[in-house]
């Protein structure tokens, strides 16, 4: 016993004073999913961001007598760089707590120990990275072991096998429509002001890895103050820290996420947050949304660019008025101008003299009977029989119509 105890980490002696090694009848943590065995191959880029000790999404624990797990030992075997390591995220080691678990890293072994169902401790190895920071590491295969115990048992290991090709990386590539430009163009309509900031045919990739660090989406140019924004779902928090995303800042304006993520859940952030506006008639303007995407090494950017369009029916302005009392043309009628509000309505006559100005014309109390409202021409004739011209400003930034009127009496 002694003889053994000379070629073995001290952890692993821990491990081994656990229980007794039993065949067929231990715990085992799968780290490929459906591949065969229970080992797992992946290649990282130099100098670049950290990458999952298993297949994402399909690490598996099982134990034929036990449902639960009681320790994990997790090595690095043999590291050739400096400042190279294994972590938990910040969500897994917060994941274990909660459960009453208690981690010990050491940037090249990693403990985990206390009494936990298969599920948690599937859901911390999930979130357990290897990351190498140095720009021209060594190129050996590294090699991660990975040994559970439940008390009784000591199981076989498992082994996560890291290949480090020193190759130039590269930027993520971000299209929020799903074509070649880093532009996407969205058209809302009244009473359906809402929209997602993504494409479905959005493209989210990297030369490089299949994780993220960070996304951020802001609201760069807005015409509805808080009334209009960015949202997202009460429970989506919840679910983006079931993908290891957290959420570190959420308003209106501005969502950031940060998290060691793989792209396919950073790709699910943009199908969750959409852009809404609330206000009953909506200012008009191009509204301006921008994702920034992070690899650890690069960001990139794109644009969601937001119109209103408006389904309200044109203005018509009659072209006669015959202000003389007989319940005809006696004022002068403009069609739909009641679904402008914010409107303003000048008259000037024929030596551009404003005679008449009124917001919110509305055919009936605010309405031009052929008379002045302006005080320098409310004794005099400019209301005569004459042709006048009118700018109507429907408000909104929808801009101007304008025309002549004639004036009969």
């Amino acid at each position: 016993m002694l003889i053994i105890f000379r070629h073995i980490s001290a952890f692993f002696c821990l491990f081994l004073l656990l229980g007794n090694f039993a065949m067929g009848q231990f715990p085992q943590v799968d780290l490929n999913g459906d591949e065969t065995g229970l080992d797992y191959t992946q290649e990282t880029p130099a100098n670049t961001l950290p990458v999952f000790i298993g297949k994402t999404g399909e690490i598996s624990i099982t134990n034929p007598n036990n449902p639960n797990i009681e320790s994990t030992l997790l090595r690095l075997t043999n590291p050739k760089d400096q400042g190279e390591e294994i972590f938990l995220s910040s969500l897994a080691v917060d994941w274990a707590s909660k459960n009453g678990l208690k981690v010990n890293n050491q940037g090249n072994v990693i403990t985990i120990t206390g009494q936990g169902d298969i599920e948690t401790y599937e859901q911390i190895i999930s979130r357990i990275f290897y990351r190498n920071p140095n720009t021209d590491p060594d190129t050996t295969t590294r090699t991660i072991t990975i040994i559970l115990g439940d008390g009784q048992n000591i199981g076989a290991a498992a082994n996560s096998f890291v290949n480090i090709r020193n190759t130039p990386t590269f930027p993520p590539e971000l299209s929020l429509s799903g074509n070649s430009s880093n532009q996407n163009f969205q058209t809302l309509i009244h009473g359906e002001a809402s929209t997602q900031i993504a494409d479905s045919a959005k493209i989210l990739t990297d030369q490089d890895s299949p994780l993220l660090t960070s996304m951020t989406i802001q609201v760069l140019k807005n015409f509805d103050g808080t009334e209009e924004g960015l949202t997202i779902s009460p429970d989506f928090e919840e679910e983006a820290n079931a993908r290891n995303i957290q959420v570190v800042f959420a308003t209106n304006h501005l969502v950031k996420l940060t998290g060691y993520a793989t792209i396919e859940d950073y790709k699910w952030v943009l199908d969750e947050i959409q852009f809404r506006n609330d206000k009953f008639r909506p200012s008009y303007g191009t509204r301006t949304v921008r994702v920034t995407v992070d690899d650890g090494l690069f960001q990139t950017s794109a644009l969601t660019l937001l119109t209103f369009e408006d389904e309200r029916p044109e203005i018509i302005a009659y072209e006669g008025i015959s202000p003389n009392g007989d319940g005809m043309n006696d004022t002068w009628v403009i069609d739909n101008i009641e679904q402008y509000p914010e409107n303003v309505v000048r008259i000037y006559n024929r030596w551009g003299v404003l005679i008449y100005e009124v917001q919110n014309y509305d055919n009936q109390e605010r309405v031009w009977d052929g008379t002045s409202n302006q005080n320098a021409f409310a004794d005099s004739d400019n209301t005569a029989s004459s042709t006048y011209f009118y700018v109507i400003d429907l408000g909104e930034g929808l801009g101007e119509k304008n025309g002549f009127i004639i004036l009969e009496r």
